[in-house]
This record gives structure tokens, C-alpha cells and sequence, in this order.
């Protein structure tokens, strides 16, 4: 799917009247279609190329960067749908 196409389904999805209860759902499901990220063996969840869309600039910048080997992607993701959507 590209851009255009993304931002499109963004604004229908904007444009619905959801109950803060369809959010979560709707929050639920997209979570769940989304691949597990990559991880490494000897050090947890790093950020990759294919974790997120980013300018090759702010790639740089994060290139190396570590996350603390408690964090859990998958949850950070639906806990900040949730909070935004609520």
C-alpha cells in the first residue's frame, strides 16, 4: 500500500464515530496483523530499517541505538494506540 493510499485509509478511519470500546478493538486487530519485530538473540528488540518509516537523516541519528532489554515493542505500540485513541 503506498502513501497516498495509507493517508487515505487514515482520514476514513478518522472520519467514524467510534466508541472509545471500538477503538481498542480496532487498535486490537491492527496489533495483532503486525509482524513480530526483529529480534537479536543476545540483546532483545532493536530498532531495524523495517521496524519503522523514517528519513534517512533520523536513521542515522538512531542507527546503534538500543532498548533496555525489558522493553516490550508490542505492548509501547498498543499502550500508545490505546492512549491515543481513548
Amino acid at each position: 500500500m503506498n502513501i497516498a493510499s495509507m493517508n487515505n485509509l487514515w482520514s476514513y478511519l478518522q472520519g467514524l464515530s467510534l466508541s472509545a470500546q471500538n477503538r481498542h478493538w480496532l487498535a486490537k486487530k491492527l496489533m495483532a496483523s503486525v509482524e513480530e519485530p526483529t529480534m537479536n538473540p543476545a540483546k532483545g528488540t532493536v530498532i531495524t530499517e523495517t521496524d519503522i518509516m523514517v528519513s534517512p537523516e533520523v536513521a542515522a541519528l538512531v542507527k546503534g541505538f538500543e532498548l533496555p532489554d525489558t522493553f516490550d515493542a508490542k505492548q509501547a505500540k498498543l499502550d500508545y494506540l490505546v492512549a491515543k485513541y481513548k
